[in-house]
């Protein structure tokens, strides 16, 4: 390393970079990990710098400067880098990473059209996280929590964006914390606290059924445990709606309550999981009649999750009607026909069975599972010949499965039987 301490240290210069690259290589070569080598580099880096001079407000206001000229010659990709450098040497500068933030929304929409989805997915979390940075230094950041609604949104976090417009207009009062008077400046204010009302109205829906989700499908996985009751009482239809929506959500998504206390932990989440698949389906409704341009697909798959919920909380009828639902908006819905033939063969209706787990089998003829329910609705039904094919197809793809070996053991049986 031959040049100067202070351009290899010089927040703008590629040589930083190539010190810090050269020193990790140095302390991967010695058996230093390169996550620990790049914190230590970077640590000596930043004492160095505040050595000499090259940190704090002043230099971070000269940057920050520089950058400004630099956004107004359009030079965007220059700017975000003297940003984010004036955020480096002064990390209580707001303005800097506000600024970064904002440059990195713009170049992202400068280049939007020639990236991918990856690339687009990265550029907006960038921008986001130079938002967070800024709301870090100072939550009451107004203008800040409105740029992060919008990443947010773009990011497909309705439930985010919703609260972020939810923080910015709390944020967006007169300076001295009074009322708004009849001045400019405040008429102002007032205009973006209505744009920031509108856009917590608009996203609502959305952000409703994201909570929703979120809460079925925590409720819906193998090994879920009883939500604590709200109020020291049983987990109702209300204490659901109020964990799949914020305190804005209206409370007529669910009237049903429980006349008594469940006994049990299995009994609780029985009862929480068929509150959730009632909110769930209701706010996915309110969401279907007035989705977000763009993303009307948001609600997919929502009355296979509200069965699978359903069916988990054994009723196997209200189960059954999710899942014929949901192959009714979607007939290639794997999920709803292997669970409706489950639930209509554990309800004797082997016909019904046998139908839908032929349909599911013809979306994933190689499914050995599928192929052997074929089979044993089959085999219900009397139909040894049919039975034997496709049983004899599911043993061959998974010859040590279990259940296609009882299966087979079944059949072998009433063959025996058949022959007298």
């Amino acid at each position: 390393m031959n040049e100067p301490l202070t351009t290899a240290l010089g927040p703008s210069s590629t040589a930083r970079t190539d010190v810090v690259t050269r020193t990790i290589a140095i302390g991967e070569a010695a058996g230093v990990p390169s996550a620990l080598a790049r914190r230590g580099v970077e640590v000596c880096v930043r004492w160095l710098k505040k050595a000499l001079g090259m940190t704090g407000r002043k230099a971070a206001e000269d940057l920050c400067t520089k950058g400004y000229v630099a956004h107004r010659e359009k030079r965007l990709d220059a700017a975000q880098k003297l940003y984010e450098d004036a955020f480096d040497a002064d990390e209580t500068l707001t303005v800097a990473a506000f600024n970064a933030g904002q440059t990195a929304l713009e170049r992202y929409n400068r280049d939007v059209d020639n990236l991918d989805d990856a690339a687009r997915w990265q550029r907006l979390q960038h921008a986001r996280g130079w938002l967070e940075r800024t709301l870090e230094v100072d939550p009451r950041h107004g203008k800040a929590w409105r740029a992060l609604a919008r990443v947010d949104e773009r990011l497909g976090r309705f439930d985010a964006a919703q609260a972020a417009w939810t923080r910015a207009e709390a944020c967006l009062v007169p300076e001295d914390g009074g009322e708004i008077v009849d001045s400019e400046i405040d008429r102002n204010l007032e205009a973006e606290r209505a744009e920031a009302r509108r856009e917590q109205a608009r996203l609502k829906p959305a952000a409703d059924l994201q909570r929703a989700l979120v809460h079925a499908r925590e409720l819906q996985r193998d090994g879920a445990t009883a939500p604590t009751p709200a109020h020291g009482s049983a987990v109702t239809a209300d204490d659901a709606a109020d964990a799949a929506a914020d305190d804005g959500a209206p409370r007529d998504d669910a009237e049903e309550v429980a006349d008594e206390a469940p006994q049990s932990d299995e009994e609780r989440l029985a009862q929480a999981r068929v509150a959730a698949a009632e909110v769930l389906i209701r706010v996915a409704e309110r969401y279907g009649e007035d989705p977000l341009p763009g993303v009307e697909d948001l609600d997919d798959g929502i009355f296979t999750l509200a069965g699978l919920l359903l069916r988990k909380a054994g009723l196997l009828e209200e189960a059954a009607s999710h899942f014929r639902r949901a192959v009714e908006e979607d007939r290639k819905d794997l999920e709803a026909w292997k669970n409706l033939a489950t639930v209509v063969q554990a309800s004797g209706d082997m016909k019904g069975a046998l139908q839908a787990a032929t349909s599911a089998f013809k979306l994933a003829p190689s499914d050995a599972g599928l192929v052997c329910n074929v089979g044993v609705c089959h085999l219900a039904l009397g139909d040894l010949e049919e039975a034997a094919e496709f049983i004899a197809i599911a043993k061959g793809l998974a010859p040590k499965d279990p259940i296609i070996a009882k299966a087979s053991a079944a059949l072998a049986a009433a063959q025996r039987a058949s022959a007298g």
